[in-house]
Formats: structure tokens, C-alpha cells, sequence
């Protein structure tokens, strides 16, 4: 579907010095275009790159001169017309513009445009041209002889002087013989003349469209004076590529040289942060053979802690064998007193039957005695032998009361002995217990200083990994400050190049400045 653009009768124009400039590929899209082509133009720079030239045709524009365009460029040839453009509301602008390939290693890889502000009466030739091609009323000038007026009206005048001596008829026959020869003669030295101007330039471009909208002249004066107007649009076009390039390279370099600047300002940076990792690294190199050698004396530490581990180990081993002996000669003990006990209870029942024969004796003494003073006389030897017998049952009561209270004594003492005994077992188990768990704890804590000791071991070898890696990271950060402090000697003097370069992209533009003028 075709999109109406719109078009108005507006026209813009733009200054003699202005220069609109864009380049193309082989396919007529646009690969650069300049801030003064863009402006006239009403597009953006986005807008115009990537897309056919043809985005600017007028529609009053006829496809012939085009087409005559696109020959002599496939051809290889430069090409010069005027030509209207269309900008992106509907206004429109002229431009005399010359347009040449662009070659690579003899192969043509684009085009480029340089188009200048034209004359105001070529504008109005070219849209008579151009309104006579659009109605097919046109046709190419066919190139013919002209005469110069001045050298036959010379010719005319010498020809009338010499025939004034001859009769009427002679005057007449010789002077029209003298005007024709005049005339070729005239007309070959003429010819001869302009085809050697039009040798003398390289690559001439006199296309009849060209011819009818530069000049009013015809034939080969027009195409001369066409072929010098394409010479010196050619010249203009060089030039003005080149203000072009000094003028981009100028602000290329300008940029360049600020961004050199503020490269150089980043690497000064660079150099002083550098600088502090190198020093940071050294001191972290330092902290870290300090802290190997603490991981070093605390594995030796973890090691004769070990070892010291190991010892209470064995030393508790003997323990819970002492403790065990203890425990058997406490039951031992125990046994014994209990044993004791028994017998003492033995003694006790056997004091308590002598007590009740005391009592028995003392009782049947008693009665003796009453017996015996009831005798009288007769009885008085058997009463002191009762009496005796009395006395020795009350001191045999007394023995008995004493040893049974001895015998309760010693059983309480027994019992006691028995309790003391009892718990003395008791506190042997338990600390019989304590000893094995702490011997399990003496092992695990063995156990684990081993894995402390292996581990600090592991530890001081990665650490001096790590100390020698970062004598590495020193030495090579030392490095990059080395060739940070190159680089900044380098930007230094690709400032001070691209500033020359500035300089020489100006004295450039000054040199065409001169041309042009």
C-alpha cells in the first residue's frame, strides 16, 4: 500500500556556505548524512540512516533525470543536476547537486552527495526543464554548430571591401563564396577550440538535461560551459568532503582527547588505589605468617594437649582400678563388720543368759540364806557360803550389766561401722562411675584434641598456601601498578597527539578555507 506524503508549495532554503552532504550504498540507502542535511531535511538522524535517499524525492521531480542519475553512476561516472527535494512536512528545497561513486580497490561500494545552495535562475530553467519532461514535451537539444557573430561579421566586412573593386556580379558571386567559406572555416576552428577545452578536462559531464537547466547556450559551448561547472563542482565536492572529514576528525579528536583526559584521570586513580591493595595485600601477607605462626604453636599446644590428655587418660584408668580394689576391700570390710556384728550379738545373747543365771544364783543364794537362819547354828557356815555365793552372783549381775553394756556400745559402734561401710561401698561405685565416665570424657576430649591438632596442622598449611599466594597477589598487583604507571605515560602522550591532531584537523579546514576562496 502506497502512503500519501504530504506536499506543500513552502520552500526553505539555506545559506551559500551550508553544505548538505550524505553518502548511500550501492542500494541507495543512506549511510551518513550531515547536521546541515538533517536540518533541512525536518528528520531526525535516526530517521534518515538505513533508509532509501528517495525519502526526500519531490513528486515534481521527473524519473528521467533520475534515471540518467543512476546510469552514469553504475557506469562509474560523476553526475551533476538540480534537483528539489521534499522535506518531512511537504516543504520543499533546491539543491545543485553532484553526485560520484565511491570505490574500493576498483569496486564501487557507495555513493556520496555534496549539494550546495543553487543559482536562482538555474532553479527557474530547471522547473521549465523539468515541467516540459513531466508533460512529455521535452526532447534532448541536439548539439549544433553556433557561430561566434563577432569573426563572421568580421569575415562579412573583409569580403565586401575586396568585392567592392569587382563588378556587381563578381562583388556578389565572391562575397557570398567568402561568407560560406568564412563560415566553415569559422565554424571547424570553433568546434576544434571547444572540443579542446572539453579534452583538457578529465571526465566531463555535458549530459543534455544538465546543459538546457545550467546555461541557455547550445550545443558544444553549452556542454563546455556544463563540463566546467562540473569540474569546479567536482573541485567544490572534494573540498567539501575533506572540511567535512578535518571537521569530524576536529571533533573526534576533541572528544578523543576528553576521554583520554578522563582516562587518564581513571588510571591516575587506578594507580593510587593500586598502590593501597599493594600495601593492604603486604599487610595482610604480614597478618597472615603471623596468624600461620600462631596456628603453628597452637597446634603444637593441641598436640602436648594431647598428649597431656592421654596421660590423665592412663592416670584415670589407674584410678578406676584403685577405686575398683577399694570398692572390693570396702565389701571386704563390710563383710566383716558385719560378721563382727553377728558374733557381738552372739556374745550379747550369751551375757544376757549369764545375767538370768546370776539372777538365778543371787535368787537360790537368797534362799540359802533363808534356809540357813531358820538352822540356826547349823546353818550359820552354809549362810556365809550362801552369802558368798550372793555376792558373787551381784558381782557376776554387775560384770554381765557392764559387759552388756560394753556389747551395746560395740553394737552401735558395729551398726555405725556397718552404715559407714555401707556408704563407703556406695561412694566407691560412685566414684567408680565418675572415674569411667570421666575416662570416656578424657577420651572423647583426647579424640578431639587429635582431630584440633590434625586440623591446626591442615590449617597451617593452607595458611602458608595463602601466604604465598598473596606474595603472589602482591607481586602482581605490584605489576599492575607498573603498568598503570606505563599507561598513564601512554594517555599522557596520546593526549598530547590528540590535541596535534586537533590542531591539524583545524589547519585542515583552513586550507580548504583557502581553496574555496
Amino acid at each position: 500500500m502506497r502512503i500519501n506524503k504530504p506536499v506543500t508549495k513552502k520552500e526553505r532554503t539555506f545559506t551559500e556556505e551550508q553544505k548538505l552532504i550524505s553518502t548511500t550504498d550501492t542500494k541507495g540507502l543512506i549511510t551518513y548524512c550531515n547536521q546541515a542535511f538533517i536540518d533541512i531535511s525536518g528528520y531526525s538522524k535516526e530517521e534518515l540512516i538505513g533508509q532509501p535517499h528517495n525519502i526526500v524525492r519531490h513528486p515534481d521531480m521527473p524519473a528521467a533525470a533520475f534515471d540518467v542519475l543512476w546510469n552514469h553512476l553504475k557506469a562509474g561516472k560523476p553526475w551533476m543536476g538540480l534537483v528539489k527535494n521534499r522535506c518531512k512536512n511537504g516543504d520543499f528545497y533546491w539543491v545543485n547537486a553532484y553526485v560520484t561513486p565511491i570505490t574500493e580497490n576498483g569496486r564501487t561500494v557507495g555513493f556520496e552527495s555534496v549539494r550546495v545552495c543553487p543559482k536562482r535562475e538555474d532553479v527557474a530553467r530547471a522547473e521549465r526543464v523539468y515541467s516540459r519532461m513531466n508533460t512529455g514535451k521535452h526532447r534532448r537539444p541536439i548539439p549544433r554548430p553556433s557561430l561566434h557573430w563577432g569573426v563572421l561579421t568580421a569575415t562579412l566586412i573583409l569580403a565586401g571591401l575586396t568585392a567592392a573593386k569587382l563588378n556587381p556580379y563578381t562583388a556578389l558571386g565572391v562575397l557570398s563564396i567568402g561568407c560560406l567559406s568564412a563560415m566553415v572555416l569559422q565554424s571547424h576552428r570553433y568546434k576544434r577550440e571547444l572540443r579542446s577545452v572539453l579534452e583538457l578536462m578529465p571526465a566531463p559531464f555535458c549530459h543534455p538535461v544538465a546543459v538546457a537547466t545550467y546555461t541557455d547556450s547550445l550545443g558544444a559551448l553549452g556542454q563546455v560551459k556544463v563540463g566546467v561547472l562540473s569540474e569546479l563542482a567536482h573541485l567544490d565536492t572534494v573540498l567539501t568532503r575533506i572540511a567535512d572529514a578535518a571537521a569530524n576528525v576536529a571533533r573526534e579528536s576533541s572528544e578523543a582527547y576528553a576521554l583520554a583526559q578522563s582516562f587518564y584521570r581513571g588510571i591516575e586513580h587506578q594507580l593510587e588505589e593500586t598502590e593501597h591493595v599493594a600495601a593492604a595485600v603486604h599487610e595482610m601477607a604480614a597478618s597472615i605468617n603471623q596468624v600461620a605462626e600462631h596456628v603453628q604453636t597452637s597446634a603444637q599446644q593441641a598436640e602436648e594437649t594431647n598428649q597431656v590428655t592421654q596421660s590423665g587418660r592412663a592416670l584415670g584408668q589407674t584410678a578406676r582400678h584403685s577405686i575398683d580394689q577399694l570398692r572390693e576391700t570396702v565389701q571386704s570390710i563390710v563383710d566383716s563388720v558385719s560378721s563382727l556384728a553377728a558374733e557381738t550379738d552372739q556374745i550379747s545373747d550369751a551375757a544376757l543368759i549369764i545375767e538370768q543365771i546370776a539372777d538365778q544364783t543371787s535368787l537360790l543364794a537368797l534362799n540359802a540364806a533363808i534356809e540357813a537362819a531358820r538352822a540356826g547354828e547349823h546353818g550359820r557356815g552354809f549362810a556365809v557360803v550362801a552369802d558368798e555365793v550372793r555376792q558373787l552372783a551381784q558381782s557376776t549381775q554387775e560384770s554381765t550389766r557392764r559387759i552388756h553394756d560394753l556389747l551395746l556400745r560395740v553394737q552401735a559402734g558395729v551398726t555405725h561401722s556397718v552404715d559407714v561401710a555401707h556408704k563407703g561401698q556406695q561412694e566407691s561405685v560412685r566414684g567408680l562411675a565418675d572415674v569411667v565416665e570421666m575416662e570416656q570424657m578424657l577420651n572423647g576430649i583426647s579424640d578431639a584434641m587429635a582431630v584440633i591438632a590434625e586440623m591446626s596442622t591442615q590449617m597451617a598449611c593452607a595458611i602458608e598456601e595463602q601466604a604465598q599466594a598473596s606474595d603472589n597477589i602482591g607481586s602482581r598487583i605490584d605489576n599492575i601498578a607498573t603498568i598503570s604507571a606505563d599507561c598513564r605515560v601512554k594517555t599522557e602522550e596520546s593526549s598530547t597527539r590528540m590535541s596535534a591532531l586537533e590542531i591539524v584537523a583545524s589547519s585542515m579546514r583552513e586550507l580548504v578555507a583557502g581553496f574555496h576562496r
